[in-house]
């Protein structure tokens, strides 16, 4: 059976609205994620981010058009629910693991969706986009 499904909480927490909700694609985006996913802390997949104002500076921001999640994997916080578990329990067998999730997902989601996982900006969770036009695969 694929993890439980929860959304962060607190004040900076993730949320949808029902326009999310419209893009059959953004579902299964979440299904996806669960059902790939690597073994999790407390069997739990964690949305930490779902829409949000759009940021500064010009750049696309999905999130802000309800095109895009992203789900924690704990490489550099390991002790938080959701954190990838993996052997060995290092940042580099946790980093290793996400990096296989990801990849799993990228497979099972095909061209319409980016998943982004890796360095800098992109370590502690995967963003995952219904992007049809094809803005970046990583």
């Amino acid at each position: 059976m694929s993890p439980r499904i929860v959304f962060k909480a607190g004040s900076n927490g993730a949320f949808l609205y029902a326009e999310h909700l419209h893009d059959p694609m953004l579902c299964r985006i979440i299904a996806i994620a669960a059902e790939t996913a690597p073994p999790l802390r407390s069997d739990v997949l964690v949305v930490t981010e779902g829409w949000r104002r759009a940021r500064q500076g010009g750049k696309r921001d999905l999130h802000a058009r309800f095109k895009a999640v992203d789900f924690r994997t704990g490489v550099e916080s390991p002790l938080m629910e959701g954190a990838v578990l993996a052997s060995p329990n290092s940042r580099i067998g946790r980093f290793r693991a996400a990096k296989l999730w990801s990849e799993r997902m990228a497979e099972r989601l095909g061209s319409d969706c980016d998943i982004v996982f890796g360095p800098p900006k992109h370590i502690d969770h995967i963003h995952a986009e219904h992007d049809p036009i094809g803005g970046r695969n990583a």
